[in-house]
């Protein structure tokens, strides 16, 4: 249900699920919270911090939750989900993703990805030169697999593309004549790509080499 109750959500935006416990975690945007539930949708537990202002998007790790928010990212223990640590920018954030080492986030208006330690310690910025980049263009989203980050972009001929952990463009994945707007994007075990698209109110899947599999849902 729609509300600020401990068992309801307000805005909805990212959304995980732990591997290990199955819990689902939802970023409630507006609400300032990331709300737990078990997988049968039984509410557990709220996490709020005074500086978790507009949480956007939610990566688990074997140790923590992850949580971005436009200006920070919250570091949270996974077993006592007490909060650890904190990493703070003047700069917009768009997109979190992470593997073994490191944390990646997203820079919204500059194009670059910032690593971090698994301590929120930066490590450097990292520009990203995407293919047919226009004055407008911008980042929305990131996902890692495989070694490889996969960058949702606005207002490009080819709105994902493939870069290396050091920035380095591998390919164009996905054309705009076949995207609408992007709002989130992750990929399955099969390596295919999950869009969702806002303009079409829909979910589509991309094979790997950027062909349209199928589609979920529609504008209602």
């Amino acid at each position: 249900d729609r509300g600020k109750g401990e068992n309801q959500l307000k805005d909805p935006f990212g959304i995980a699920v732990d591997p290990i416990t199955d819990r689902i975690y939802v970023a409630d945007n507006n609400a300032h919270r990331v709300q737990i539930f078990s997988r049968d949708g039984h509410w557990i537990r709220c996490l709020r911090d005074e500086q978790m202002l507009r949480p956007k998007l939610i990566d688990i790790t074997y140790y923590s939750i992850l949580v971005q928010c436009n200006y920070v990212v919250v570091k949270f223990n996974r077993s006592t989900l007490r909060k650890e640590t904190i990493y703070k920018t003047n700069n917009f954030l768009s997109g979190i993703c992470t593997d073994s080492m490191n944390v990646f986030v997203g820079l919204y208006e500059e194009i670059e990805l910032i690593k971090l330690t698994t301590d929120l310690k930066q490590v450097k910025r990292i520009p990203l030169l995407p293919e047919f980049k226009r004055r407008d263009t911008r980042l929305r989203e990131i996902s890692l697999a495989r070694d490889v980050i996969y960058v949702a972009l606005t207002t490009t001929q080819y709105p994902i593309q493939a870069f290396s952990k050091e920035g380095i463009l591998l390919r164009c994945v996905v054309s705009e004549d076949m995207l609408g707007a992007i709002r989130y994007v992750c990929l399955d075990t099969q390596l295919n790509i999950l869009v969702t698209d806002r303009k079409s109110s829909d979910i589509k899947i991309f094979s790997n080499e950027g062909q349209l599999i199928s589609k979920i849902g529609k504008k209602g």
